[in-house]
């Protein structure tokens, strides 16, 4: 039985080692909810009626200025332009 527990430890490191595992990527989203009472900003919206819904009595929807206005598709085939 042992044998099976060293056989289970090797696979996982090996997993580990592969890169199986690791931290989820962070996301920015588009859209944050903005206080005026207190100017706390919340970005987690992928829409203006998302934020809408869900922001505070006299808060605001702002555009996250961290994230571009119009971001390529994940799988964009489209080609960058040297620098000049």
């Amino acid at each position: 039985m042992a044998w099976k527990a060293a056989l289970s430890s090797s696979v996982l490191l090996i997993g580990l080692a592969a890169g199986g595992v690791g931290p989820a990527a962070a996301q920015e989203y588009p859209w944050c909810t903005l206080s005026r009472s207190d100017g706390i900003q919340s970005c987690g919206f992928s829409t203006y009626e998302q934020c809408a819904a869900l922001r505070a009595p006299g808060g605001l929807c702002v555009r996250n200025l961290a994230v571009p206005d119009n971001p390529p598709a994940a799988n964009s085939n489209a080609q960058r332009r040297p620098r000049r």
